[in-house]
């Protein structure tokens, strides 16, 4: 959790995920989301001030505990800067032999699910510091195709599964010629029509 203070009233933000909208960073200020719309106005609230904090907040935060993780799993106590000079390449997709961006969020996900395999990795190859923190990137790097095929292939089940959950519920209620829609308010359970016959 990163500590951030109104511009406004001085009051003290919680930067953390996930983000909830009661904080908003506009021109690299902090304001508590009420300061934010009692002093600005209507034109600047309209720009989507909300959205852009929600993106740099994952961004930000997930740096954040990416650096955490080095220094508490690995037992670091000083990361060299050229480290986060690396880390900003990947993130922007300017390392060498990198296809694409790997945004901060994605990389930390990565880290954590493979975590397993590279804490025996490291055992098996003797590798601790600052040299385990560059193999294990560079696992993360060769890792982010597949990463992003699982994400996809996650995110087409989850589809699978809502679709086949509104398909069962437009059914329910179409059972015996019924074409009853649910109030707003009423108990979505599913009730077999056939039960008091």
């Amino acid at each position: 959790m990163i500590t951030r203070y109104c511009a406004f009233c001085g009051k003290e933000i919680q930067v953390s995920i996930p983000y909830n909208a009661k904080y908003v960073r506009y021109q690299n200020k902090w304001y508590c989301a009420d300061c934010f719309t009692t002093i600005t106005t209507p034109r600047v609230l309209s720009h989507g001030w909300f959205d852009k904090t929600k993106d740099y907040v994952v961004r930000e935060v997930s740096k954040d505990d990416i650096d955490k993780l080095f220094k508490k799993h690995y037992g670091i106590d000083f990361i060299p800067s050229y480290i986060y000079v690396k880390l900003e390449a990947i993130y922007k997709g300017e390392y060498k032999g990198l296809a694409q961006p790997i945004p901060p969020h994605e990389l930390l996900d990565i880290l954590r699910r493979k975590m397993d395999y590279l804490d025996s990795n490291a055992l098996r190859k003797g590798l601790t510091g600052i040299p385990r923190i560059n193999y294990d990137l560079a696992v993360a790097m060769g890792s982010y195709k597949s990463y992003k095929e699982w994400q996809a292939s996650v995110l087409a089940e989850q589809e699978e599964a809502k679709r086949q959950a509104e398909d069962r519920q437009g059914y329910s209620y179409k059972l015996k010629g019924y074409s009853v829609q649910p109030e707003p308010d009423q108990d979505n359970n599913f009730i077999d029509l056939d039960e008091d016959e």
